[in-house]
């Protein structure tokens, strides 16, 4: 899912798999996700048990894949889930 603007409060909660694209976000995202990846353009605050991964090649062809964007700004999105 990609969202193209502000997520709201508690993006993300309880997701079981897939992934998350967002430009921002409100209050805490991922709270309580499961499995799957979130990637944001800039940093968003996270709920457990969501932490920041690093970014890899796979990372960037996926957002590049999906939103049509340069392999620089895709590696400007960063990478978080469990």
């Amino acid at each position: 899912m990609i969202v193209d603007g502000t997520a709201g409060e508690f993006a993300g909660a309880y997701m079981k798999r897939g992934a998350l694209i967002l430009n921002d976000a409100k209050g805490f995202a991922g709270a309580n996700l499961k499995d799957g990846v979130m990637y944001a353009h800039g940093k968003i605050r996270t709920a457990p048990p969501v932490e920041e991964l690093s970014m890899s090649q796979e990372d960037s062809k996926f957002i590049i894949k999906h939103i049509g964007i340069g392999h620089v700004e895709a590696m400007s999105y960063l990478s978080m889930g469990l």
